[in-house]
């Protein structure tokens, strides 16, 4: 059945796109065409500034911490000095995780710890009502 569902989000917009694909083959070298697609290519590069925008803006927001500079240092490198994404992902993936562990590290240790114990009992399924779940449950409501 998972196979039928996706079908039904994949199928329409394949077709669509087929169908344009086919008729750029056919009417690809008009001029007016390629005016057109021009716009449309400008149009969708606004929306997504835009959106990357509306997207950053809580990031740059909040306290300035190493998560604003991650994705400053991605952009240096994907858009300014044309670094391959892979290569630009493979790098800062593990910087952005070891920055986040040391972020962990500097919180509140037991709070941590509570939060992870809540996680495990949701995960394993272990509900009992002792001191330690009622405390989960201060935390989840937190």
């Amino acid at each position: 059945m998972p196979q039928s569902r996706s079908a039904g989000l994949m199928g329409p917009p394949l077709i669509i796109v087929i169908i344009l694909a086919a008729l750029y083959a056919r009417f690809g070298d008009l001029e007016v065409l390629g005016r057109i697609l021009a716009g449309i290519t400008a149009a969708a590069t606004g929306l997504l500034i835009a959106v990357v925008a509306k997207m950053a803006a809580p990031l740059f927001r909040k306290r300035w911490d190493w998560a604003p500079l991650v994705a400053i240092a991605a952009f240096i490198g994907v858009a300014i000095m044309q670094w391959p994404l892979p290569l630009v992902f493979v790098v800062l993936a593990p910087v952005s995780v070891a920055c986040a562990w040391m972020t962990t590290m500097n919180d509140n240790s037991a709070d941590r710890a509570g939060r992870l114990f809540c996680a495990v009992v949701a995960v394993c399924g272990r509900r009992r009502q002792t001191r330690r779940s009622r405390k989960c449950i201060a935390l989840q409501l937190r």
